[in-house]
C-alpha cells in the first residue's frame, strides 16, 4: 500500500493546474512517479522512449484512499480510467497501448511538479521550506519562536518530565 502522497502545491499553481486537476489525480501522479523510477516495472520502449505498465488492479489495492472498496472493480477500474484520462489531458502523463496493457510515461511537465520551488513573499524575499519539522511526538527544548523570540519550555506530551527547562 502507498503510505503517502507528496503534492507540491507551488508547482501546481506555478504550471497553471489549480482547478485543471483534482488532489485524486495528483496522488495518483505521485503513485505513477514510484512506478515510473521502479527497477522491477514492466518498461515498453516507444520511439525511443520509456513507458511503464500500469497494472490497474494492482494500483487499485494501493491507494485504498482513491477508490472506493466497496464499489465494483468495473467501477473502481473506471475510476482509475477517468483520473488517468484527466492526468492525460492536462499534460501530466502521455498513455499507449500495447495489445491490452495501458503503459504510462510521466512528461516533463510532471516532473516539473515534483522540483522544489520557491515563491517570491514580496520586497524580494522567498518562502523555503522549513528547517524543523513539528509533531506532537517530538519535544523540542529551548527552540526560538520565529516571531517572538521567546524560548518555549519542553512540553512532554506523554509521560512525566525526565527534565525541565526555563523560559
Amino acid at each position: 500500500m502507498k503510505f503517502t502522497f507528496v503534492v507540491s502545491q507551488a508547482g501546481v499553481v506555478d504550471a497553471g493546474l489549480v482547478g485543471k486537476v483534482r488532489v485524486q489525480d495528483l496522488c495518483l501522479l505521485h503513485y505513477l512517479h514510484g512506478w515510473f523510477d521502479f527497477d522491477g516495472a514492466k518498461i515498453e520502449v516507444v520511439h525511443a522512449r520509456k513507458f511503464v505498465w500500469l497494472h490497474s488492479e494492482h494500483a487499485i489495492e494501493e491507494l485504498p484512499l482513491l477508490f472506493n472498496p466497496q464499489a465494483k472493480l468495473t467501477s473502481r477500474k473506471n475510476q482509475l480510467s477517468a483520473m488517468t484520462e484527466n492526468l492525460r489531458e492536462t499534460d501530466l502523463v502521455e498513455t499507449t497501448r500495447i495489445r491490452r496493457r495501458l503503459f504510462f510515461r510521466l512528461t516533463d511537465k510532471a516532473a516539473g511538479l515534483s522540483k522544489r520551488h520557491e515563491r517570491p513573499l514580496g520586497r524580494g524575499r522567498k518562502a523555503s521550506l522549513p528547517t524543523l519539522v513539528t509533531s506532537p511526538f517530538v519535544s523540542h527544548v529551548g527552540l526560538k519562536s520565529p516571531k517572538t523570540s521567546v524560548s518555549h519550555p519542553r512540553k512532554e506530551s506523554f509521560g512525566p518530565a525526565t527534565h525541565t527547562t526555563t523560559a
